[in-house]
């Protein structure tokens, strides 16, 4: 009757630790970052939503318990691309390897070209925008 006992409560603490295994880790705190588009009135929050999805996509969040943040002005032209030669850092986070994967995550959102063009209902040849990069922290 003991090794009955003894069995089953090895088979439920195998059962046990097996579940915990299994489970999947929860996913980083997502960004808390935004796109603006000073100046402008600009009423096509998919547009927006696209180009924040993307660029999040291709920036490389570090992994830090510290909180950051870095703004990155930029240019998207009539046809969805962005100016390469309007990227600009307009605020530091004060760490150089976060500003830089924020600039370059511009870049590479540009050079993608899955903005898809501007709405045709936005009367303007360029749209300026600032995003602000500002991750969650989390583990070191």
């Amino acid at each position: 009757m003991r090794r009955v006992l003894l069995a089953a409560l090895a088979l439920v603490a195998i059962g046990s630790a097996s579940a915990q295994s299994t489970k999947a880790s929860p996913k980083p705190e997502a960004a808390a970052s935004t796109i603006s588009t000073p100046g402008i009135d600009f009423p096509y929050p998919a547009y927006l939503q696209n180009i924040a999805r993307e660029i999040d996509n291709q920036f490389s969040r570090p992994r830090t318990p510290l909180t950051m943040t870095a703004d990155v002005r930029f240019m998207v032209r009539r046809d969805g691309t962005v100016d390469p030669n309007s990227v600009l850092l307009t605020k530091s986070s004060g760490n150089y390897a976060f500003d830089q994967r924020a600039i370059g995550a511009i870049d590479a959102a540009g050079k993608a070209k899955q903005f898809g063009p501007l709405p045709a209902g936005f009367r303007g040849d360029i749209l300026p925008m600032v995003f602000r990069f500002a991750p969650a922290p989390t583990g070191s």
